[in-house]
């Protein structure tokens, strides 16, 4: 059975819509505040030059697709999704065996440092274009030759 729009908001309380509407705008607005703050600080005197924003939303579920509940992958990628669900993701892939691809784009800003130089020993590949490389650099301390050859583990994971 299709709803428009029209006929679902006849199903629902107004006020309800109402409400839920403004709070959806008060939660962005602190959030695009946040994030400006955010990347004020990380790109300082260019600021706001470049700016992007990446809201996971219902991919805040994608933590429960596990690698290891497929068969057959051969290949992954690892790109914009939930923080937690990447991190498993890489992880698991890893931890599978199987090689992957670390595409970040606009889910850079999710990371810390840390994160980052954990997917860069982790993944196969590293996908970045120079904005997000002089980000990912700046939240590691890698240089290109640092990202292209990172050490090994002292201890195995």
């Amino acid at each position: 059975m299709h709803l428009t729009s029209i006929r679902v908001a006849a199903l629902v309380d107004e006020q309800w819509v109402s409400d839920e509407i403004e709070r959806l705008r008060e939660a962005t607005v602190v959030n695009l505040e946040e994030w400006t703050g955010r990347l004020a600080e990380e790109i300082g005197d260019r600021f706001p030059e470049k700016i992007t924003a990446f809201h996971p939303g219902a991919m805040q579920e994608s933590r429960l697709n596990k690698v290891g509940d497929t068969e057959g992958i051969t290949l992954g990628i690892v790109a914009p999704d939930a923080r937690e669900a990447m991190l498993q993701h890489g992880r698991d892939f890893k931890a599978h065996g199987i090689p992957f691809i670390f595409d970040p784009g606009q889910a850079m800003t999710l990371f810390s440092g840390d994160d980052l130089k954990e997917f860069i020993e982790l993944a196969n590949w590293l996908i970045v274009n120079d904005y997000e490389f002089q980000l990912l650099s700046g939240r590691t301390g890698l240089d290109k030759a640092g990202v292209a050859a990172p050490p090994e583990p002292a201890l195995p994971r």
